[in-house]
């Protein structure tokens, strides 16, 4: 979801009558729809083998495939940078697990 999809959103919500039936309907058809370019998105990602490498990296940035403790501060960091990874792991495992299971095959491989 663009930042741009998010603003019409938030703008088409934001002048809407959320007592009026039809502008609540209309208002949870657009989210819908969002939601589902956005789901979209990441299956069209985990398709192709550049696309999961990218993923892969992302996710291992964000600490999700170790687990360190310190003792420090910077575990508050380091978690904080796990749980801004663990939305799009659980869209994964939620939407494609298969490709999830390509992209580790792929990870052990390289």
């Amino acid at each position: 979801m663009s930042s741009t999809d998010i603003e019409e959103l938030r703008d088409h919500v934001e002048h809407k009558d959320v007592g009026d039936r039809v502008s609540v309907k209309e208002m949870e058809k657009r989210a819908k729809a969002l939601e589902a370019r956005r789901i979209n998105g990441l299956k069209q990602i985990m398709q192709s083998a550049d696309g999961r490498l990218w993923m892969w990296r992302f996710l291992e940035t964000c600490g999700l495939f170790s687990v360190t403790f310190n003792g420090n501060s910077r575990d508050y960091f380091q978690l904080g940078m796990r749980n801004a990874g663990m939305p799009t792991f659980s869209d994964i495992q939620k939407y494609c697990m298969d490709e999830y299971i390509l992209m580790t095959k792929e990870m052990n491989n390289a």
